[in-house]
C-alpha cells in the first residue's frame, strides 16, 4: 500500500536538472556564522540547528539555505554536511505529522501563541522548509527530498476549512497564512511571502501540478490588490488587522521584495521597494545581529548642490553607511590618508566583482593614476570634483592595487576607499527627493511632466485630494506612477514624489515642472 501511495507522490514530472535561484533575502542579508549565534542557538548531537534547546523547522530550513548558498559559494564542505544534517528533521517522524496516507506533512508548533493553540501549523514554515528540502535534493538527489517538498506543499495549499493554511483575501484572493485561523493576525505580509516563494519554487519541479498552479496565481495577484491595504501615508503594517511593522520587519519585507524581483522581474515589486524604502529610509533594525550590513539602506535622500550654476538634486552613490563601508566592506588595513606614490592595498569581500571603487583625490588629472596588473581597456578613470572614479569593466577581482604614476613623487592623499559593489543585489537601490511636490490641477486637462536628469531611470509617484488635508491622508500606491510624463488628474489637488534608480554613478535631478497640453 505504501509503495503504491509514494509512486502517486510522483505524479507529477519534475525537472531533475532545475537550477534554484540564491535565496536573496536570506543569503544576500545574514552572516549565516552570526545566524547561529543570537537566540540561543546551537546544534544537537545530529547536528541539527534548535533555539533555546527547542527545535523551530522555520529556523532549520532558514539555516538549511542559507547553508546551500554558502556551500554554493564556497565549495566548504561544512556547508554541505549542515544541509545534510538540516534536513535529517523532516524525516523524524517523531517531530513531523505525517498524515495517514503519507502524502502530507504538517510543521507542528508545540506552544500556545495568541489566539492559536497548539498544535498550529504555519504557512511561512512550510513554504520555506519546501524551499529547504528542494535545495536538498539539488544538492544530493536524493529523491526524499523531492518527497518532502510534495508533501509539504500539499498541506500548504489546502483550504483553512480543510485544516491547510490558504486563506481568502477580503479581494477575492488566495493567500498563504503564517497564522492559519488566527483573527488577531489575519495575513501576515511577510509570512506570505515566504509561502509564496515555496510554492514558486515547487513549480519549477512540479510545473504540472495544476492545483498547486493556480493557487500560486492567485496568491501572487493577490498580493499587489492587497498591498494598498497594508499601507498608511508614512508606514506600513504586518497584518491586514492591521498592526504597526517595526522598522526590523519593514527591512526584512524590503530584502523579500528584492528577492521576489530576482525571481519575478516584475516592475510592480520595485514600485512598491520604493515606496517603502523612503518610508524606512535612516530607521535601522537594532534587534537582528546577524546582519552583514546593518546600515543598509534601500534608498537614499537627495542632497542640493549647483550643477551648471542651477540648483539641482544630486544622488551620491553611498550604498552603505560610510562607517559600516570602511568596517566591514572595504576592509583598509591602513590609515584613512593613503599616500598614492606607494602601492595601496584595497582589500574586496570574497570575489565579488568589482563595478565601481570612488575615492577622494588632490589630483587634477586621473592619467597619473593606473590599476596595476589590470589591462587598461579592462577599466576607466575619470576625476570630477575631486572624486576619483575607477570603474572596472567585466572583470572578476580579490584585490586592487592603485599606484601613482607621479613623476613629481608628490604624494596623493586617498580617502573613503570603498568597494561600489553594484552587483551585489539583482536589482539597484534607489534614490529620492525628501521633499515632494504640490500642484493645484485642473481636472478638465491633462498634462505633461519636465524635468532635467542624468538618471536612466526616474519614478514619479502621485497621489490625489480634493483639499490638502485630505492629501496628506492619501496613501502613496505602487500602481499610481506617471507613464511617458503624461497625467491626467482626477482630483484638484496633486502631490508628486521622486525617485531614481542608482545605477553605480552620481545622478542630478532638477526642474520639475508640469505644463497644460496644448490641443
Amino acid at each position: 500500500m505504501k509503495i503504491a501511495i509514494f509512486s502517486l507522490l510522483f505524479l507529477f514530472p519534475f525537472i531533475s536538472r532545475a537550477q534554484l535561484p540564491k535565496y536573496v533575502s536570506f543569503s544576500n542579508h545574514f552572516n549565516i556564522e552570526k545566524y547561529i549565534k543570537q537566540y540561543e542557538r546551537k546544534f544537537d548531537t545530529l547536528g541539527i540547528l534548535t533555539q533555546k534547546k527547542e527545535y523551530h523547522a522555520l529556523t532549520i530550513s532558514v539555516y538549511g539555505i542559507m547553508a546551500f548558498d554558502a556551500f554554493n559559494k564556497t565549495g566548504d564542505e561544512k556547508y554541505y554536511n549542515q544541509v545534510i544534517n538540516q534536513f535529517k528533521y523532516f524525516q523524524d517522524t517523531s517531530r513531523v505529522d505525517i498524515s495517514d496516507d503519507d502524502s502530507e506533512m504538517k510543521l507542528p508548533y508545540h506552544f500556545n501563541f495568541h489566539d492559536l493553540k497548539a498544535p498550529w501549523y504555519s504557512g511561512m514554515t512550510q513554504g520555506t522548509a519546501v524551499s529547504f528540502a528542494l535545495r536538498y535534493y539539488n544538492l544530493t538527489k536524493d529523491k526524499a527530498g523531492l518527497k518532502v517538498a510534495q508533501q509539504l506543499t500539499k498541506f500548504m495549499i489546502k483550504p483553512l476549512k480543510e485544516g491547510g493554511t490558504i486563506g481568502v483575501t477580503p479581494e477575492g484572493y488566495q493567500v498563504i497564512e503564517e497564522y492559519p485561523n488566527s483573527t488577531s493576525n489575519p495575513a501576515v505580509l511577510n509570512g506570505f511571502i515566504n509561502g509564496l516563494i515555496g510554492l514558486k519554487e515547487y513549480l519549477i519541479y512540479f510545473p504540472k501540478d495544476t492545483i498547486a498552479q493556480k493557487v500560486h496565481e492567485s496568491c501572487y495577484e493577490g498580493m499587489f490588490a492587497a498591498l494598498e491595504y497594508y499601507d498608511t501615508p508614512t508606514w506600513t503594517s504586518y497584518n491586514r488587522k492591521p498592526k504597526t511593522i517595526t522598522n526590523q520587519y519593514i527591512r526584512y519585507e524590503l530584502a523579500e521584495f528584492e528577492h521576489l524581483y530576482s525571481i519575478y522581474q516584475d516592475e510592480r515589486l520595485k514600485k512598491q521597494m520604493m515606496i517603502w524604502a523612503k518610508m524606512a529610509s535612516e530607521k535601522y533594525d537594532k534587534v537582528l545581529t546577524f546582519y552583514k550590513y546593518p546600515k543598509l539602506q534601500y534608498s537614499i535622500a537627495s542632497s542640493q548642490e549647483l550643477i551648471n550654476g542651477d540648483t539641482a538634486h544630486v544622488f551620491r552613490d553611498y550604498r552603505f553607511d560610510k562607517k559600516e563601508i570602511k568596517k566591514e566592506f572595504a576592509n583598509i588595513n591602513r590609515s584613512d590618508t593613503i599616500q598614492l606614490h606607494k602601492k595601496c592595498l584595497v582589500q574586496i569581500e570574497d570575489s565579488d566583482r568589482i563595478t565601481n571603487i570612488r575615492a577622494v583625490t588632490n589630483s587634477t588629472s586621473p592619467n597619473k593614476i593606473k590599476v596595476e596588473g589590470l589591462n587598461e581597456k579592462k577599466y576607466t578613470l575619470t576625476l570630477k570634483d575631486n572624486v576619483l572614479i575607477i570603474n572596472i569593466i567585466d572583470t572578476v577581482l580579490n584585490e586592487i592595487r592603485i599606484v601613482s604614476r607621479n613623476s613629481h613623487r608628490k604624494p596623493l592623499t586617498l580617502t573613503n576607499v570603498h568597494n561600489m559593489n553594484c552587483s551585489l543585489y539583482e536589482i539597484p537601490f534607489f534614490g529620492h527627493l525628501e521633499e515632494t511636490y504640490l500642484r493645484e490641477c485642473d481636472t478638465s486637462k491633462n498634462y505633461t511632466l519636465s524635468y532635467s536628469s542624468n538618471g536612466k531611470k526616474v519614478s514619479v509617484f502621485y497621489r490625489e485630494a480634493s483639499d490638502t488635508a485630505m492629501l496628506r491622508a492619501t496613501k502613496w500606491k505602487h500602481y499610481n506612477v506617471i507613464q511617458e510624463n503624461k497625467y491626467s488628474p482626477k482630483k484638484p489637488f496633486s502631490e508628486f514624489q521622486i525617485f531614481v534608480e542608482l545605477d553605480g554613478m552620481d545622478i542630478y535631478f532638477k526642474d520639475f515642472d508640469l505644463f497644460v497640453e496644448e490641443k
